[in-house]
């Protein structure tokens, strides 16, 4: 997998670029479905490699974000509980429950 930024004037961009062989249930998911607590994809372009791309404009690294703010237990709590959140939301589309 690889992962490429791309910067237009006012806009930010991640490529995430891979290789699939089939398209699976996972990948017709992220194409055609908005999962709460993942980013949405905005294009998705296959020919015989698969890319993603994400707008990522006002967006900042947990990492860029490290650099200048303090790592606390609110923040560690927020992050842990954000992440769990996100994956509910993954586990009841694929159980296709309401939750």
């Amino acid at each position: 997998m690889e992962i490429e930024y791309r910067r237009t004037w006012n806009r930010s961009f991640m490529l995430v670029t891979g290789y699939v062989e089939e398209e699976s249930y996972e990948l017709r998911m992220l194409k055609h479905n908005a999962v709460m607590g993942l980013l949405p994809v905005q294009d998705v372009q296959e020919t015989g490699e698969i890319r993603f791309c994400y707008d990522i404009t006002g967006k900042k690294s947990l990492e860029c974000y490290l650099e200048n703010n303090a790592l606390n237990l609110v923040m560690i709590k927020k992050i842990l509980e954000n992440l769990c959140a996100g994956k509910w939301s993954i586990i009841c589309s694929k159980k296709r429950k309401s939750c």
